[in-house]
C-alpha cells in the first residue's frame, strides 16, 4: 500500500494529529479533488488543461474533514479526474468507518453507492456567482492553499512525478509536525 518512506511519515502523523484533536484513527469522511500545476519543460509527464489554461501536471489528493492527505496521486493536466477518482475510491474502500466521499462535478462519473460508503458528488448551482464555500469540501482547497505556498510546491520543477509525489509527502509532513509541536 505505501510506496514510499514520505508517504509512510505522512500516514504515521496523519493518525497522530487525529489522536492529538480527539478523532478516530480511521476517517468517516474523504474529500477529493485536483489541482492543475503549472510544470517547467522538462516533465516525464505533461499536458495541458483546457479548463484551467495550464500546461504541467494535476495533483489529485484526497484529504480527510482536518485538512491531511491520506493519498495522492500526479498525472498529466490533460487526463480526465475521472480517472484517478476511480482508482482513489477503490483505495479508500478499505476504510472499514468510512461512510462518505464528497467530490467536485469533475468526478461525476463515479457510481454513488459502494455499499458501506456513499460517493457525493457536490456542484455549483447554476444561480451562484463569485466563490461559496460548499459544506465541508472546502478543507481541500485550504489544504491546496497550504500547499501552494510552500516555494518548492508552488510550481512543478521535478522531471520525474515520483519525486513531485514525494515532495508533496514532505510538505505535508512539515505542516503536521508544526501541529503536533
Amino acid at each position: 500500500m505505501c510506496k514510499n518512506i514520505f508517504e509512510k511519515i505522512s500516514l504515521h502523523l496523519n493518525i497522530q494529529i487525529r489522536l492529538k484533536v480527539g478523532r478516530d484513527p480511521n476517517p468517516s469522511l474523504f474529500c477529493i479533488d485536483s489541482q492543475s500545476v503549472e510544470g517547467d519543460i522538462n516533465l516525464d509527464q505533461k499536458g495541458v488543461d483546457r479548463n484551467k489554461k495550464v500546461k504541467g501536471r494535476k495533483r489529485h489528493v484526497v484529504v480527510d474533514v482536518l485538512g491531511l492527505i491520506f493519498f495522492c496521486l500526479i498525472i498529466a493536466a490533460n487526463v480526465s479526474d475521472i480517472h484517478p477518482g476511480r482508482e482513489f475510491v477503490t483505495q479508500v474502500s478499505s476504510n472499514k468507518r468510512l461512510e462518505k466521499v464528497l467530490v467536485d462535478g469533475a468526478y461525476q462519473g463515479i457510481p454513488g453507492n459502494y455499499g458501506a460508503f456513499t460517493v457525493e458528488v457536490s456542484s455549483k448551482r447554476p444561480e451562484q456567482v463569485g466563490f461559496i464555500p460548499i459544506h465541508k469540501r472546502w478543507v481541500v482547497e485550504r489544504t491546496f492553499a497550504w500547499l501552494k505556498r510552500q516555494r518548492r510546491l508552488a510550481r512543478d520543477y521535478e522531471f520525474d512525478s515520483s519525486h513531485l509525489l514525494s515532495m508533496l509527502y514532505i510538505g505535508m509532513s512539515k505542516l503536521m509536525l508544526n501541529r503536533l509541536a
